[in-house]
């Protein structure tokens, strides 16, 4: 019934993906002819000058008619209120007190890569937790150029960060109210310890080696950054797709942690077809 459903799935994307394309070619073609004529409507009044002797120098133009792209660029935001990036790597666990994850397996020296952005105040209550989707990282806002461990996994598309247009002065999330903090996921690509960091017991990476990673397992680890910064309880705990499962997670967990929860494009809890929707990325 798996294997049916898919090919269900795929039979409406096609069907759904060939009404969209119909759609908007028909948008263009209608575009390019009204495009068309607007240019020989501007055109006219000039042509009308020349035929009559008048000197086409002198001849003032009507107003440049207004036409719509459809593909227009967005705006954003590295040239727009762009905020402040503080990185940092933090380090859990040690020979005597390793990180333990919820199979049983434990390792020492477990990092954490994570950026902020804002201030934090003195009472320190003012603080948002992001927690990224699956494939993302934890540069949310502004332009890192690199990103030390990611050993070449930071491409192009990298670079701004995944939620700029959201995080910065003004913005939905105002760092100049909040203090924004964005992790990478243990057992990710962009900093922290996982499955291509090099196991110092065997000089190698760690490969399949490396220990299963739980939901519960990612919180823990957050968790214990933010006792490294000294913060009790979060203003809100924020994140979308899989990360609003992890926000769930947390305030489960930590409900005396946190004040505000936001998950977004997710749900309470995961189906077989958000499995196979998270399997196929």
């Amino acid at each position: 019934w798996v294997s049916c459903w898919c090919d269900r799935i795929a039979e409406a994307q096609s069907r759904y993906l060939g009404e969209k394309a119909a759609q908007v070619n028909g948008r263009q073609v209608k575009g390019a002819q009204r495009t068309r004529k607007n240019a020989e409507l501007a055109r006219q009044p000039l042509l009308t000058a020349v035929e009559n002797g008048k000197d086409p120098a002198r001849f003032k133009l009507p107003p440049r008619p207004i036409c719509c792209s459809l593909r227009a660029q967005p705006r954003m935001s590295s040239d727009f209120n762009t905020p402040d990036i503080t990185p940092g790597i933090l380090c859990i666990g040690t020979p005597d007190t390793p990180f333990q994850f919820d199979c049983g397996a434990a390792l020492p020296d477990i990092r954490i890569a994570y950026e902020s952005y804002g201030r934090l105040n003195e009472r320190r209550d003012n603080v948002i937790l992001l927690f990224h989707a699956l494939s993302g990282s934890q540069h949310a806002a502004g332009v890192t150029l690199e990103v030390p461990g990611a050993n070449g996994r930071w491409t192009e598309d990298c670079v701004r960060g995944w939620w700029d247009l959201f995080i910065g002065p003004g913005k939905v999330l105002d760092t100049d109210k909040y203090f924004i903090l964005c992790a990478n996921y243990l057992d990710g690509c962009y900093g922290a310890t996982g499955p291509a960091s090099v196991d110092p017991a065997t000089g190698r990476p760690y490969g399949a080696a490396f220990p299963p990673v739980t939901t519960h397992d990612v919180v823990r680890s957050q968790a214990l950054l933010l006792d490294h910064l000294g913060i009790d309880k979060l203003h809100a705990v924020i994140g979308p797709s899989v990360g609003g499962l992890l926000a769930i997670n947390f305030a489960t967990l930590y409900p005396e942690r946190v004040k505000i929860v936001v998950p977004l494009a997710c749900g309470p809890r995961t189906t077989v077809l958000t499995r196979l929707t998270l399997f196929e990325q």
